[in-house]
Order: C-alpha cells, then structure tokens, then sequence
C-alpha cells in the first residue's frame, strides 16, 4: 500500500501552522506511518522496502482515513473534548486540567487539585494477612541473589554522590491514625520499630532520611498504597534488571484458517508487601513520623525502652522504590522458571521477537499470562 497521504511523508512543523492544522497534519504523518507498518507485516517483513505505486483502493483510502481520524481524536483529547471517555490515570488528569482552566483569575485552588496523592485512610487499604511471605534470597538466580545480599556495597551510592539537599517524601497518612496503622502492620510482617538513631541522616540537613505513605485510586472500594521512598530512591543505583513483556507484542499474534487462541491470566494478590526487603536496608526504611516507644503495645516495641524514640520501617518491598519493581519482577519470574514455566523459547519479551511457537508467556509484576494457538 503507497502512502495514503503523500504530502505528510515527513514530519510537519509546528511554525507557521495553526494549531489546528498542525495536529491534521502530525495525524496525517502518524496514519503514512501505521500503513507502512501494516504493510511491512503484510508482506512478510521483507529485508529491502518494495516499492508501491498506483493509485489507492476505496478500501485503503477508508482504512487510512479511519486510522487519521483516531491519531486526530487523540490528539486534541488533551483539550478535554474526549474526556469522558478516559479511565484511570488519563480520567484524573483530564478532570485536573477541567478543574485548573475553569478557575477565575486570582482563585486559589486546592492543593489536592495538583497531586494525585490522597490522604491514607487504613480501612480502604488494601494488605496481605501475612507479608513477607517471599524470600528472594532462596529464589533469585546467583548474580542477582549476590546484589539482594549485598546491597549495601553493590546498590547504595555514597553520600558524595547524593543531591543536596535529599527530596522530601509525601506522608498524607493522619497522625491521630498512624498509630494504630502501624500497630496493625507490624503485626501482619510487614516492618518494625528501629530507635531513630539508626536511622542515616542526610549530610546536607542533618535530618533522617525518611520514607512516607500516600494513597492512589485503585478500586472503587480500595486504595493503593504507595511507599513513597524518593529521599532513599537517590542513594541507591538503579538496578536495571527488567526484561519486561508488552501488550502490543499481541498485534504480531497472527492465526491460520480454523485456528484460535485460548489464555489463561492470573495475579498475586498484594504482592510487594509478599516480597522481603534486604536485610541491610532496614534502617534506610524509616517511615512516617517519630515516636516514643511507649505509644505501642509491648508485642509491638519488642525489647525497645518505652522512652525510646524509635520509626516504623518497612521489611517488605514498597511501591514507591526504585528498584522494587526489578526485585519483584526477578522474584516472580524465578518462580516460575523453577515450576517450568516461562521457558526462554515461549516468553514474551518486548526487547525481542515475540515466540515462534504455539505458546507465549509472560510475567509482568504479579500478573502471569500464557496463551496458546
């Protein structure tokens, strides 16, 4: 199939185009682009471009044109026009942007207007009866099992390599209820009390370097908890394990005449907090506020003095840290590979080709999906 519109082979310049106009012709680009995509599939993925001419079918000049119109409804959507069709993340920054363009000169908004950060309410939160449940040190591989081990000396960045100051976390977790929340997730595994002088402190302030806790929208009657981690995230290196599948590694999913696909998909219910922390970082994974001991029952504080100032840190793998998501990723796909799933010939990789045979498979956090012709 030719370009369907010859005009926009290269990509347009904004200067001396209207707005408008400048968003017909980036979707005229986008649709010349897709169509040459769809034909390098359609015609095998040859090594060298054939060359089309001729004038267009009824049909292709249809499809084009369809392809136009969605890139063009996607790319005015950020002025709102197709907002109500918009879920999650896109919804709440849609209604944001309403919020923010509707407000009279001088207003003053809400903070809330400029976060998605709600305030914790530990009755919508949602935790696992028992965390901690996975030790990756018994499921990681050997190069990674020596980092997880190690992660003071093969992960933590010294201190004269920090910025200065170290960025605050958000903690919208209410003091009258953070007690109690502690209380609770100290007696599901999911951390401990520490005195506060274990806790490191930045060079720059002099203050503990400390996590905090916020929600984000999840489920109608759920919220998700996020460890908000970014003072700590800068102290460590970034790990770079993933090796992560994608869903539009299914457009190269092509059937044969009579043939079908059947899959099946499941996910660990909370499944960061079913994953421990390295044992060294337990002082770096202070959260929230400082308390005296005393404030908790004596199943809680342990063996510390009811006058110790002590915080609660976190012995499980948060959402919020920088390389939480790459131990959780490595953890669950070890598992897999020691029940004999996820075999290299049929996993789903979006660095690489996607599986010549029937079956494909991949892991992406704690979501498992296989699919088979």
């Amino acid at each position: 199939m030719a370009l369907p519109f010859p005009e926009f082979a290269s990509p347009p310049a904004a200067r001396g185009m209207t707005r408008s106009r400048f968003r017909f012709a980036v979707a005229c680009h986008g649709a010349n682009i897709l169509c040459g995509h769809f034909s390098y599939l359609e015609v095998g993925c040859p090594r060298q471009a054939p060359v089309f001419d001729g004038a267009l079918s009824e049909a292709q000049l249809t499809a084009a044109g369809n392809i136009r119109d969605d890139l063009l409804s996607y790319l005015r959507s950020d002025r709102g026009l197709a907002s109500p069709t918009f879920v999650g993340g896109r919804a709440r920054l849609a209604q944001q942007l309403l919020v923010l363009t509707e407000a009279a000169p001088g207003q003053m908004l809400d903070l809330s207007v400029a976060t998605a950060a709600l305030p914790v309410d530990p009755s919508r939160v949602s935790l696992p009866e028992r965390a901690g449940s996975i030790d990756p040190a018994k499921v990681l591989p050997a190069p990674y099992r020596d980092a997880f081990l190690n992660w003071e000396r093969e992960v933590r960045v010294h201190s004269s390599d920090w910025p200065s100051p170290l960025p605050r976390s958000c903690h919208t977790l209410p003091k009258d209820r953070e007690r109690d929340f502690i209380v609770d997730l100290v007696r599901r595994g999911m951390g401990s009390l520490i005195l506060a002088s274990q806790v490191p402190t930045d060079p720059a302030t002099g203050q503990p370097i400390l996590s905090g806790f916020f929600c984000v929208v999840h489920k109608p009657d759920k919220d998700r908890l996020i460890n908000d981690r970014r003072a700590v995230n800068e102290t460590e290196l970034r790990l770079k394990w993933l090796s992560l599948p994608a869903g539009p590694q299914f457009c190269l999913l092509f059937l044969g005449r009579g043939e079908t696909v059947r899959a099946s998909a499941d996910d660990f219910e909370t499944y960061f907090y079913s994953v421990r922390a390295p044992a060294e970082t337990t002082p770096w994974n202070a959260t929230g506020r400082l308390w005296r001991a005393g404030a908790f029952p004596p199943d809680v504080r342990g063996s510390l003095g009811v006058e110790d100032s002590v915080y609660f840190t976190m012995e499980v793998q948060g959402m919020g840290g920088r390389n939480s998501m790459d131990v959780c990723q490595l953890v669950h796909e070890s598992m897999l590979r020691e029940a004999d799933c996820l075999r290299e010939s049929e996993r789903l990789d979006f660095s690489l080709p996607p599986p010549s045979g029937a079956t494909w498979e991949g892991a992406y956090a704690d979501d498992h999906v296989v699919v088979q012709l």
